[in-house]
């Protein structure tokens, strides 16, 4: 029993050193809290006291693949998340206010959107991981390809109201389940993106877009049933509740005072 024991405690030591070799996000963490607010986050202040944001996403610059992919999983994830909401903030606040685009594909969407960045999503590169990210790729090579966790929509912020809402804290690898889970009961809870009816829901387009990351139709009914009550669940399992979506607000999540 007793070198059980010992070997028991010499496997959580190693463990502990692993991860405190992994990526600090005290300096997100800061950010975040000082800045976000009912789910969105104060774009002019940030703007104003960029340092830290900036020199965050720098550092996030300096780690190189081989070292990531020593990584726990659950740290390889909370590293991503975090580098994709940090470079959304960034890039929103590098064109802060935000003015209409002459690009004719903005002007269908909102004037104080994201979309009104040129390449925003595919276009503005940052260095990650030995080379050059633009958000789709860390979403869709890195993130949804590579580590194939459903949970990171709703924890991957686009700027945009319709997003899951901000945390006051970074991800990190250590309490990551808890933290993907409780963002998940939050965002299926929340009536401003989805609602549940007694024989029908209208859901979040994101469950549209990423259907196939929940298992396509019958696997996204099992996966909503998970955060809800029992009784919900029930219902949202059963084939005859219907499913419709709700279009997406792309409107700025700014809370700017």
């Amino acid at each position: 029993m007793r070198i059980t024991l010992i070997a028991l405690s010499a496997s959580l030591l190693i463990a502990e050193i692993g991860r405190a070799q992994t990526f600090d996000h005290s300096a997100l963490d800061a950010v975040l809290r000082a800045h976000v607010a009912a789910g969105g986050i104060d774009y002019k202040a940030v703007h104003a006291d960029r340092a830290q944001l900036d020199t965050y996403i720098a550092r996030l610059g300096t780690v190189s693949e081989p070292t990531f992919r020593k990584w726990p999983r659950a740290d390889q994830l909370a590293f991503l998340i975090n580098a994709y909401n940090a470079i959304v903030i960034q890039q929103v606040i590098d064109d802060y206010p935000i003015q209409r685009s002459p690009n004719p594909a903005a002007l269908v969407r909102p004037a104080n959107s994201v979309w009104q960045i040129d390449g925003f999503f595919d276009g503005l590169e940052h260095r990650l991981l030995g080379t050059q990210l633009t958000l789709d790729k860390i979403e869709h090579e890195w993130l949804r390809a590579k580590l194939k966790e459903p949970r990171i929509h709703f924890a991957l912020v686009c700027a945009a109201r319709s997003c899951p809402p901000l945390r006051t804290e970074a991800y990190h690898g250590g309490r990551l389940d808890e933290q993907l889970d409780d963002q998940a009961r939050k965002f299926l809870n929340d009536r401003e993106r989805n609602r549940f009816g007694s024989d029908s829901a209208e859901l979040s387009e994101i469950f549209k877009w990423f259907g196939e990351d929940f298992g396509g139709e019958k696997g996204l009914r099992g996966y909503l049933a998970r955060y809800l009550n029992p009784e919900l669940a029930q219902r949202v399992r059963n084939g005859s509740y219907k499913i419709r979506y709700v279009e997406y607000d792309w409107m700025l999540n700014d809370v700017a005072r």
